[in-house]
């Protein structure tokens, strides 16, 4: 699976459910309507998506996306997230952080 794609098929988890730490060392699960396909910005101005913000779709879209691009789905795994990611937003000990997904090209 090349980076675009493990990006694109990832991204939607991160922008549906997501742990950040907020100011006060507190994290916070936030979501913001599954099916509204949006522009966000995250509450965290430090972070990334805090400082440019990204797309949210739903699973569906970017499945049937990459099925219409002509890539067969293989295998999907929901890692857990450990270790100093874990210490630093706990959030993540309670939700995959990202979602892997191997396709073939047909």
């Amino acid at each position: 699976m090349t980076r675009a794609q493990y990006d694109s098929i990832a991204a939607w988890y991160d922008a549906y459910v997501r742990s950040e730490s907020v100011p006060d060392g507190s994290t916070s699960r936030e979501n913001h309507g599954y099916f509204d396909q949006v522009y966000w910005r995250s509450k965290n101005a430090k972070g990334l998506r805090g400082k440019v913000g990204a797309y949210h779709r739903t699973l569906s879209t970017y499945i049937n996306t990459t099925i219409r691009a002509g890539f067969t789905i293989e295998h999907v795994l929901e890692p857990r997230v450990t270790g100093r990611v874990v210490d630093r937003i706990p959030g993540y000990a309670v939700v995959p952080g990202f979602l892997m997904v191997q396709c073939r090209k047909r």
